[in-house]
């Protein structure tokens, strides 16, 4: 096959993956969850005075829900947001982005460590595998990350030939670790294998000291911002710790116990990243990191995953580089309570697809022996099942995703607001009851307020209480509704359901009216809408 042909092919494997990643990006998934709105909002702040939602001028980390949220994000979303405002589509394209970006970084890396043929197939299967799709299609900082660390990692392995390679390779790195919290696990490990995968270079005490002082810089920045801008709040709650609890005993059987546990939780965290079951066929019980219905990877690549870990056992697990990181990429979510997060082990799975190339061209190989016919009809059922798989994907990404599964995003902020927005400032108070988490994030992004106006809202960002637990802003009040004494006030908006502002209770009330009632498109009551003189 000529490189020309090869090239197409790429390209046409690119304009595929693109697509299921663009198509409909504001509809599917039917709504941004807390965080994309979070992070969204805080790009439109820096965009419209340079502070972050709680005015702290250029931070380095987002405090946003207490979560301290690394900073690449937002910055990455600003230009987005000048150009298209701020809606889902200007959100979500940076993860977007990079979802079509790690397609080509995976052909290259794919590329280096084997042939152009086996890039291809990988390139292919990373363009079309569910969880590669899902992950590009919301803004989700790990995809981000994970465009970035591929492309270290590419630098890193082409690094023999240049040495400018490895100073790209370790920015591009650090980055990586600057936009999602579990790539700053594999910082050192990277740091110290990509300094031993190139040590030729180090021989050289005037090409060695300099690369040497940059990644030390870089280290020191990265710990400094770690320390000082709340950096360590995600790991204390995400920890194992959480789920793993350590109780004070004088008995040392008891104690050696519990040790016990949490090895056990530990090593079980890491092999579930190797489970098949886990990886073509259940996935995670997190509704919002996977497509429904399907696992990570698709049922039918399980042969060609096998048909590759033959292929590296045939060969003594070789090349070192791509089993190294295999084994490195779960470290990341082991450490955490969950027992299967995707989110935090995307680069297993990128290593995975690449696996997945190799087992499915050494498995053509494999079939051209035993003849045309036996060749012609596999590559016939495969072609049909992944045409079915992709059909089915399709699917559920543009037609049961955001009718049928709106109820696992926060579904209705956006048509709430709508209505909301252009009114609000002629009420005094506008009482808003939710069972959505975090809701005044949606109202600050969907009724576009003005960050200048939240900032003035809220006071010094200083002196803010931490962990916030007060949500108000403005003439905005997230509370339950209790209509027997609210209907008393005046000048009032109220959002809520129509169970806690009863049509009935609201008609016999003087002073009150139902301004609206609002449903989605299958026709279901969503909120209602109801104002006080």
């Amino acid at each position: 096959m000529s490189n020309k042909l090869l090239s197409l092919i790429l390209l046409l494997i690119i304009v595929l993956g693109a697509g299921l990643r663009l198509f409909w990006l504001q509809k599917s998934p039917p709504s941004l969850n807390w965080d994309e709105a979070a992070l969204g909002y805080n790009a439109y702040s820096l965009l419209k005075t340079g502070k972050d939602e709680y005015g702290f001028k250029l931070p380095v980390t987002f405090r946003s829900f207490d979560d301290y949220k690394p900073p690449l994000y937002p910055y990455a979303a600003v230009p987005f947001v000048a150009m298209f405002g701020l809606n889902e589509i200007s959100v979500r394209l940076p993860s977007a982005l990079s979802g079509i970006s790690i397609i080509v970084v995976v052909f290259f890396i794919a590329s280096h460590l084997f042939n152009k043929k086996i890039a291809t197939l990988a390139a292919f299967f990373i363009a079309i595998e569910p969880w590669s799709v899902h992950f590009s299609r919301i803004a989700f900082e790990t995809n981000l990350g994970l465009s970035f660390l591929l492309w270290s990692i590419y630098f890193a392995l082409k690094a023999g030939q240049k040495q400018k390679y490895l100073y790209i390779s370790f920015f591009l790195l650090f980055l990586s670790a600057y936009s999602y919290h579990a790539y700053r696990a594999l910082l050192l490990p990277l740091t110290f294998y990509f300094l031993y995968f190139n040590k030729k270079i180090l021989k050289a005490k005037s090409r060695s000291f300099p690369l040497l002082i940059f990644i030390s810089l870089f280290l020191i920045s990265f710990l400094f911002i770690i320390k000082s801008g709340g950096g360590l709040v995600r790991f204390q709650t995400t920890s194992i710790l959480k789920a793993v609890e350590f109780n004070e005993t004088p008995n040392p059987v008891s104690f050696i116990y519990q040790f016990y546990i949490f090895g056990k939780n530990i090593i079980g965290r890491y092999f579930a990243y190797f489970s098949p079951v886990n990886l073509f066929v259940r996935g995670t019980n997190e509704p919002n990191q996977q497509i429904p219905g399907f696992g990570p990877f698709y049922a039918i690549e399980f042969i060609f995953f096998l048909s590759g870990i033959v292929f590296l056992a045939k060969n003594k697990f070789k090349p070192r580089a791509f089993i190294f990181l295999i084994l490195l990429a779960p470290f990341p979510a082991i450490i955490t309570w969950n027992w299967f997060l995707p989110t935090r082990v995307l680069l297993i799975f990128s290593m995975y697809s690449i696996l997945i190339g190799l087992g499915a061209y050494n498995f053509l190989i494999f079939l051209r022996k035993k003849g045309k016919i036996i060749l012609f009809t596999s590559i016939t059922i495969f072609s049909i099942v992944l045409l079915n798989n992709l059909g089915n994907l399709a699917t559920t990404l543009f037609l049961y995703l955001p009718y049928v599964q709106k109820g696992n995003w926060q579904y209705g902020f956006r048509e709430i607001m709508a209505y909301v927005a252009p009114i609000q400032d002629n009420y005094d108070k506008i009482i808003f009851e939710t069972g959505h988490a975090q809701p005044h994030i949606f109202v600050l992004f969907y009724g576009n307020y003005p960050p200048a106006r939240y900032h003035k809202d809220l006071g010094s960002p200083d002196a803010l209480e931490k962990p916030r637990k007060n949500f108000n802003f403005g003439n905005y009040v997230f509370r339950k509704i209790y209509w027997p004494e609210d209907r008393n006030l005046k000048k009032t908006l109220f959002i809520g359901s129509e169970y806690n502002l009863p049509e009935k209770d609201v008609a016999t009330a003087k002073n009150a009216k139902i301004l609206k009632d609002i449903y989605d498109k299958n026709g279901d009551f969503m909120a209602r809408i109801v104002e006080t003189k």
